[in-house]
């Protein structure tokens, strides 16, 4: 099959690293398949990524149609969202347009005011398209709760796997720990994120670990920069932006536990790469975190932002038990979800 995996902005993150390993997985399986885009951010080895980028603005609206007409050649359009997804309106007699829904950020007030905008128009424009759509994919079971919610459809269920060979326990890298406790962000400086909450929070973590330091890795911190400051936090904050992978790796297997304040992720790829390094998890109960962190039982549950602190200091004390029933969570999620099964699911989707 000639098959399109279509994004508005195909870049760093955890929807970008999904494609790029779908686009892997079936090439190995002896299909043609390209990377199509509005802007290119990545470029992936051995993945053919074509990108329309337009300098007339909005650049995402112009880029989306002068995409369509190359859309025309491949037997399946797979959309993991933004604006490409008017594409089911032109599609060719045979073609199968898939949709994987990663979510919105509806509902969420700590969300930018653009990007709230945003949802709320794509989420009106997908349930115009719906019909459009051949098939419905969610990548969790709070996705599968959405698509039905907001276009009445049935989908498949297909969460994210995670590369077991590259994200598992390694030994002897004390290079990269960096406090006593060590406790590990991982996101990109948006609002949504919360590290801002993080950071207030370690004030009473270090009343019980006066060593703790936290590690917040990802891009566009500099906002961040002055609340440490001021709480005087200097030395017990450490920014280390983007990362490569492997010393994300590195990082992961370095630290005492993950801890992310997000308070929205349909998903939550960054937690599931904590686990399968066998390192517990704190997380907000909402959304796809409150099924990760239940169905792993490797770490603490949190409602409120004052209640942060006090779910580090609990994982940190169930370290252990924690610990060990994260790596049983791994062995069981590899065993239903490996990329090999997910890649010829995908392929029986496409076919059916």
């Amino acid at each position: 099959m000639r098959i399109a995996q279509v994004i508005g902005t195909y870049e760093y993150g955890g929807i970008g690293t999904i494609i790029t390993n779908i686009a892997h997985g079936l090439k190995k399986e002896g299909h043609e398949v390209e990377i199509v885009c509005v802007r290119k951010r990545l470029e992936p080895k051995n993945i053919k990524v074509v990108s329309f980028e337009s300098k007339l603005k909005p650049s995402i609206l112009w880029g989306t149609i002068k995409m369509i007409k190359y859309l025309k050649k491949f037997d399946v359009i797979h959309v993991h969202g933004s604006l490409p997804i008017i594409y089911a309106l032109f599609k060719r007699k045979g073609q199968k347009v898939v949709y994987t829904h990663h979510g919105w950020h509806i509902g969420v007030k700590e969300t930018e005011f653009k990007t709230k905008v945003g949802s709320a128009l794509f989420l009106k424009l997908y349930q115009l398209l719906a019909p459009k759509i051949d098939v419905f994919i969610g990548i969790s079971k709070w996705a599968k709760k959405e698509i039905k919610l907001f276009f009445n459809r049935e989908s498949f269920l297909l969460k994210n796997p995670v590369d077991d060979k590259k994200f598992r326990p390694k030994k002897n890298i004390r290079k990269y720990k960096i406090g006593n406790p060590m406790i590990l962000s991982v996101g990109r400086n948006r609002p949504h994120k919360g590290h801002i909450y993080e950071i207030l929070a370690m004030g009473k973590v270090k009343e019980r670990y006066p060593n703790a330091k936290l590690v917040i890795v990802g891009e566009d911190y500099e906002n961040l920069l002055p609340v440490v400051e001021k709480l005087k936090l200097k030395n017990d904050v450490v920014f280390l932006g983007k990362v490569k992978e492997d010393i994300l790796i590195s990082l992961y297997n370095s630290c005492d536990i993950y801890v992310s304040a997000s308070f929205w992720e349909l998903f939550g790829l960054t937690f599931l790469e904590a686990l399968f390094c066998g390192k517990p998890i704190v997380a907000r109960n909402a959304f796809a975190m409150t099924e990760l962190v239940r169905e792993s039982k490797a770490g603490a549950l949190f409602n409120k932002n004052e209640e942060i602190s006090q779910a580090i200091i609990e994982c940190l004390h169930k370290k252990k038990e924690f610990s060990k029933n994260a790596l049983i969570f791994r062995k069981k999620y590899i065993k239903q979800n490996n990329w090999d099964k997910y890649v010829k699911k995908l392929i029986r989707i496409y076919s059916n």
